[in-house]
């Protein structure tokens, strides 16, 4: 993530770039990773900065609606491979390595 940010900063002109993560494999860190996104949200919300929010994710957005709930920002909500197919092979593989992952919705 920060090789992206990184490229990033060499590509354009922003006001300032952030790498987070809500740490959602983390439980114990997440609602310290939820208030400092929030709190930086909030925080270019209130000087009228636009900002963009692209969750590293595969694929949708996540919980991140939900913490960002209230705010201003702009999101495509895709992550980075949206296609179905994508998730589809993650779990296929990941069930060959891992048979005894449960079932998921």
């Amino acid at each position: 993530m920060k090789r992206r940010t990184e490229r990033l900063r060499e590509l354009g002109d922003f006001i300032d770039i952030r790498c987070e993560t809500l740490r959602e494999d983390w439980p114990g860190r997440r609602a310290e990773a939820e208030k400092r996104i929030n709190e930086f949200v909030q925080s270019q919300n209130d000087t009228g900065t636009r900002v963009i929010v692209v969750p590293f994710r595969v694929a949708g957005f996540g919980p991140y609606r939900e913490v960002l709930e209230g705010l201003s920002y702009i999101a495509d909500e895709q992550g980075f491979c949206p296609h179905p197919n994508m998730t589809a092979w993650i779990d296929q593989t990941a069930r060959k390595y891992l048979p005894t992952l449960p079932e998921h919705n």
